[in-house]
């Protein structure tokens, strides 16, 4: 989407409300005055000791074992090799008074940010005029962190290490942390700041990495003359920052809660510096005032990020001096983003995949910006790495892997970690030419990093190898089976086929163009993306397969995906048939399909097709052979009208009966139409293209009746009209045939706008049948759920079944069910703030006779239509924990040294919870996944349909003993069902009441008889169940 797109996309802004003010001042940590003020009393005794120190050292600055007579480690010690090939002017160490103390308190310049830093500038004395050069002044600076350590020792608590550098990851320019407080050196005297622009070397490949491969080579060195200048200017631009900032409270809490955003969304790179310094552009510019409100300040930021240009280069202080225009071309040419303060550009390490993904996130959050509701979710709310994006792979780095490209990646680069980074660097750019059009942006995560800090007394850890986790925001082209590259017999096409390494074709496309093209597959598949990865990996580094593993759930929906389409498609036929129908006594005028099988979100166990009739049935439809249980049939429910009659007359049970024979009417019709057709009394059975369809007239008129009658009720003056027989009638008539239908109209066109949503629901149907917990959800509620992870208000859409199912389970793991409602929006019209403000009132006042779940939408404003009787407190409660389980399998599988096998892990059974268990007949578990692929027969007869021995003995159970018995079961091929007796029914009062499933053990108590409802049980379901065994005694 174009900068104008993202800008202009979100519509008016909401208004200033006080509420959003507080808000924004209740989501910043509160203050540990008695912390902040004894970090600023260790940094005033630092200075102190510092200022009056007296350390008699004086030794070659080569020599970097020194320090260990001390019991302090050189924190460089490993480049010993490196140092040796160093020369200097200033050839020895000693100890001199540093040339300036400022303390900085980062307070006044992030209201997150509580701590106190020390910068301090070392004496000129100990640097040559070429110090610059090689690693010399890192040497040198690293000497004197050691000096400040030989001279605090014994007088604080604790001394360590710490990586240093604009992102707080480099070890080659470490800082010290003292009691908390963080300590950073530097010297900027040594050499001006214009004699690092990027097309000049100051450090030579040869001293870091030998003479073999870099004998007399000098080579530009963008990247480590960054990281000289950030040490050189770090002290400068942050007292700069703070100065102005310290004037502009308002633009400080914005900075802390877009510093929030940024760490809650995996976008660090962006909050710790550039965040501030963009933040300082922009008042320096005149669009931050002081005088501002809190929205104002937040939108300007907002805005300024998301029209970030990647293909300018843009300044920190608009007041400073520009760079020519050939140095300002040197760094597009090294940097894709370029932000830059006297020759240091702080945004070196941004890549264009960060800008877009940025702006995205941004461009999301933007038009919620002023809304009161969705604060938590666009500044509190922190979601997972494996959240974040659609498609995961793992990538281990081995320096030993490397070896071979040493040549390339070791320029620019002072030892093995930096040798990853630049191979990381250009595996992206890799990635982009390879698979460019296959997502939106990539992010590449490093997991499992080393220790940022390190006792003194040990030294710096060696990196040889690094993991990380590629991760890609998919677009509709992902599982494409083509790579189509330029047209044949072009300049382009030589390149194409030279990055392909010959390993593309000719391809002739139906608009007559011949371009080059690489084939992976014959059809779209989600494992073309992880081929193309192996085959950059190997074909263009050389490095093993091995390193690379795809972390990704497979979207292997097809057979269920061609379910829905087939059954959409057999649905659209029969509602052709059905309007075009003549010779009824009333026409049919409207067709609705409310099946989960038309919009793809019910497992098609075994299949949506009718099962193969014996051939023996006569009839239209066929019964069962005698012994034999058929496998499942679904029947796929159409409501349809009739139009208007005055003539039904007043009798709910003579409406019934007439209907009937509209059934008949209308089957002898489609009968004509060569269609087979069963009437019953209360529905008509028809078989269209092998799926049988379940016709229902709904009438409007049962409605008036039903009205009418709980109206004479009122007249009379009854009390409590909803519990009475009318009012129950009235109440389960409109949530059958207006409330639910509504629904399912709103989920059939979220659906269709919203690739991933069947098959999300249907993999979420299967986990919660994995974990037993089947028929404790209402369907639409179901479905409800994962309209909710999907449309979050404030984060970007999912486009795979992974991410879309990993923010369902984020979702139910962390929303607060006791303390608040779940409102889901469908996009199309949204609840404003005032609407929301009145729904979350009214949940308020009646939280204790609502549900323990509570899911408001458009077609119930309470949020109890569909969750009054399930699920139950208990039921949540371990959804929730089976929720928060199963994000952790997950996060293992995503970023975990192993693949894991999820259908054994994420769906798997687990027994032990239970106090007994139901083994089932293997014949009587007709929904099971099947083996072969059923499809539509040349029958024209109707199996049984809609017969599943499960779900009535699970009915059965839950009538019979409810009172003293949980049931759990898994309705996709689950062989068991788990029971659990209510821990408040072990032990009662002795009464007549209770003693149908308790026994007698005193005269005043009765113990729960297990063994005989057991027993019960056993007798109850006879040929459906094959035992029952208790777990728990």
């Amino acid at each position: 989407m174009e900068v104008e797109d993202l800008l202009e996309s979100h519509g008016a802004d909401v208004p200033m409300t006080n509420a959003f003010k507080l808000l924004c001042e209740d989501a910043l940590p509160k203050i540990d005055k008695k912390l902040h003020q004894k970090q600023k009393s260790i940094a005033e005794k630092v200075k102190n000791e510092l200022n009056s120190a007296k350390l008699k050292a004086k030794f070659s600055y080569k020599k970097l074992d020194y320090w260990t007579e001390f019991g302090i480690k050189h924190p460089l010690y490993h480049l010993q090799s490196a140092v040796e090939a160093t020369t200097s002017s200033v050839a020895d160490f000693k100890w001199q008074k540093p040339k300036n103390i400022t303390i900085l308190d980062r307070q006044n310049q992030n209201q997150n940010q509580k701590d106190v830093q020390i910068y301090i500038e070392i004496a000129d004395e100990l640097f040559g005029n070429r110090d610059f050069l090689n690693l010399t002044y890192p040497m040198k600076r690293a000497h004197f962190l050691c000096a400040v350590v030989k001279i605090l020792s014994g007088k604080f608590e604790k001394i360590e290490f710490s990586a240093g550098g604009i992102h707080a990851d480099d070890a080659i320019f470490p800082d010290l942390i003292v009691d908390g407080v963080k300590i950073k050196v530097f010297n900027n005297s040594c050499a001006k700041s214009k004699r690092f622009v990027p097309t000049i070397g100051n450090l030579r490949p040869a001293t870091c990495f030998g003479n073999k491969l870099f004998e007399n080579l000098d080579i530009a060195t963008p990247r480590f003359n960054q990281r000289m200048l950030w040490s050189f200017l770090e002290a400068e631009i942050m007292l700069k920052i703070q100065e102005t900032l310290k004037g502009h409270p308002t633009a400080r809490l914005a900075i802390s809660l877009v510093q929030n955003l940024f760490e809650n969304r995996h976008l660090s790179i962006f909050s710790t510096v550039i965040l501030p310094a963009r933040v300082f552009r922009l008042i320096s510019q005149g669009q931050i005032t002081e005088k501002q409100e809190i929205l104002t300040v937040l939108r300007i930021i907002f805005r300024d990020f998301v029209s970030w240009s990647i293909d300018d280069v843009e300044y920190v202080d608009p007041e400073g001096e520009d760079l020519s225009e050939d140095v300002t071309q040197e760094y597009s040419e090294h940097f894709d983003v370029n932000l830059i303060y006297d020759h240091l550009n702080i945004a070196a390490n941004v890549t264009r995949n960060h800008m877009n993904r940025m702006k995205e996130e941004l461009s999301t959050c933007l038009p919620l910006l002023g809304q009161v509701y969705t604060f938590d979710g666009v500044f509190i709310e922190k979601f997972p790495i494996f959240a974040q994006y659609d498609h995961y792979a793992r990538l281990q780095v081995d320096m030993s892997h490397l070896k071979n490209l040493t040549g390339e990646f070791a320029i620019d680069a002072v030892d093995s970690s930096d040798v990853i980074t630049h191979f990381i660097r250009d595996f992206e750019l890799k990635i982009q030419k390879t698979m460019e059009e296959r997502y939106e942006f990539v992010g590449i995560h490093e997991i499992e990093q080393i220790a940022n800090s390190w006792n003194t007394s040990d030294y710096a850890a060696s990196v040889e190898l690094k993991t990380f986790i590629v991760g890609f925001r998919s677009t509709s082209s992902w599982k494409s089976p083509l790579t189509v590259g330029p047209p044949a017999q072009t300049d382009k096409a030589r390149e194409f086929r030279d990055l392909w390494k010959g390993s593309s074709e000719l391809r002739k496309f139906a608009d007559t163009r011949i371009c080059e093209c690489v084939v992976w597959a014959e059809q779209p598949s989600d494992k073309v993306p992880h081929a193309i990865l192996q085959f950059v990996l190997k074909n263009m580094y050389e490095l093993p397969k091995s390193c690379l593993s795809w972390r990704t759930i497979s979207d292997d929906v097809d057979a269920e995906r061609r379910s829905a389409e087939d059954a959409a498609k057999a649905f659209a036929e029969l509602s052709a048939v059905l309007r075009g129908l003549k010779g009824l006594p009333l026409m049919i005028t409207n067709v609705h399909g409310i099946s989960g099988y038309l919009r793809g979100t019910e497992p098609a166990y075994p299949s949506v097709f009718a099962a193969p009739v014996p051939p023996s049935c006569s009839d239209d439809h066929a019964l069962p052979e005698i012994g034999k249980i058929p496998l499942f049939t679904p029947a796929l429910t159409v409501h349809i009208k009739l139009e208007y009659s005055g003539r039904w007359g007043n009798d709910v049970e003579a409406i019934r009966r007439l209907t009937s024979s509209f059934y008949v009417k209308i089957a002898e019709r489609l009968r004509e139409k060569n269609l087979c057709a069963v009437p019953t009394v209360d529905q008509l059975f028809v078989l269209q293209s092998g799926i049988v369809f379940k016709i229902v007239v709904v009438h409007d008129r049962i409605l008036s009746i039903l009205e009418e009658g709980v109206e004479k009720l009122k007249d009379s003056g009854a009390a409590r009209i909803e519990s009475s027989l009318q009012g129950i009638r009235l109440a389960a008539w409109k949530k059958k045939f207006i409330a639910e239908p509504l629904l399912q109209l709103s989920l059939q066109s979220f659906s269709t706008s919203h690739k991933f949503f069947g098959s999300t629901v249907q993999l979420f149907k299967k986990w919660l049948g994995s974990k037993l917990l089947s028929g404790h959800l209402n369907d639409h509620i179901i479905e409800l759920l994962v309209v909710a992870a999907i449309n979050k208000k404030g984060s970007v859409e999912p486009q795979s079944t992974w991410s879309s199912f990993v923010r369902l389970l984020h979702l139910i793991a962390t929303h607060p069910w006791p303390a608040r409602p779940l409102i889901v929006d469908f996009g199309a019209k949204s609840w404003n703030e005032e609407e929301r403000a009145k729904l979350e009132e009214t949940f308020i006042k009646m939280r204790p006779i609502l549900p323990p779940m509570v899911i408001i939408h458009e077609e119930d404003h309470l949020g109890n239509k569909f969750t009054r009787d399930h699920p139950q407190g208990i039921v949540l409660n371990r959804l929730v924990a089976l929720a928060q389980e199963a994000l952790r399998i997950l996060e293992k599988q995503t970023v975990g040294e192993k693949t894991l096998d999820l259908q054994a892990s994420l769906l798997q059974e687990n027994l032990k919870p239970y106090d007994a268990v139901i083994e089932l007949e293997p014949s009587a578990v007709v929904r099971k996944k099947p083996i072969l692929e059923r499809r539509p027969t040349k029958s024209r007869k109707i199996p049984v349909v809609e017969l599943d021995p499960i779900d009535e003995l699970i009915y059965q159970l839950n009538n019979n003993f409810h009172q003293v018995a949980m049931f759990f079961y898994n309705k996709y091929g689950g062989h068991k069902i788990g029971v659990m007796f209510k821990p408040q029914e072990a032990e009662v009062p002795a009464k007549i009441s209770r003693c149908t499933f308790h026994k007698s053990v005193s005269e005043s108590t009765l113990r729960l008889n297990k063994l005989e409802i057991l027993e019960n049980i056993q007798i109850l379901g006879d040929g459906v169940v094959s035992s029952v065994n208790l777990q728990k005694s």
